[in-house]
């Protein structure tokens, strides 16, 4: 096979820092939830959810913590440094919950689809129960969670296409 002698494209300087991100966590948790096939996939991928729900904390805590991105991120324009944050930030959650709906794939437990649309709804609603945190509420805070975590992956699990659902098609970036 011959080979060519045009050099390699260069990697986008965020598909390295994912790949190393990708890495860490594999490391940090190799306890991930999505590998424990003792529990049905449905179970697995809300306590998988719940770990990005955990770091934002609950009441004070996570009021602190909307301050911090209000400050951060809406109270003025971002800086280029404050931007470049969130993105990596986003881009390491996503590529989390894609990972883990991959996962829940090759088990057959999750129909073929758009996994980065899937892993789009999927944070959306983690980012709404993230900002429900931080308000006052009536309900118990796990069980008003529940319902939607457990919904959400449901509908995933599923085969739900959020795009089909919208009739609009993705947008290309």
């Amino acid at each position: 096979m011959p080979r060519s002698s045009a050099p390699a494209a260069p990697r986008p300087p965020h598909a390295l820092q994912d790949a190393v991100l990708a890495g860490i966590h594999e490391t940090v948790f190799p306890g991930d939830p999505v590998h424990d096939t003792e529990l049905p996939a449905r179970d697995r991928l809300v306590a998988c959810l719940r770990q990005l729900l955990a770091p934002a904390g609950t009441g004070e805590e996570a009021r602190k913590t909307w301050a911090t991105m209000h400050e951060t991120y809406f109270a003025r324009e971002p800086t280029e440094e404050a931007r470049q944050a969130y993105l990596v930030i986003e881009r390491r959650m996503r590529h989390r919950v894609e990972h883990w709906l991959s996962v829940l794939g090759d088990e057959g437990a999750l129909p073929r689809g758009d996994n980065a649309q899937r892993a789009e709804f999927l944070l959306t609603l983690v980012n709404g129960l993230m900002l429900e945190r931080s308000l006052p509420g009536a309900e118990a805070l796990l069980t008003s969670e529940t319902a939607p975590l457990f919904a959400a992956a449901d509908s995933v699990l599923r085969g739900w296409d959020p795009c089909a659902v919208r009739h609009v098609s993705r947008p290309q970036v």
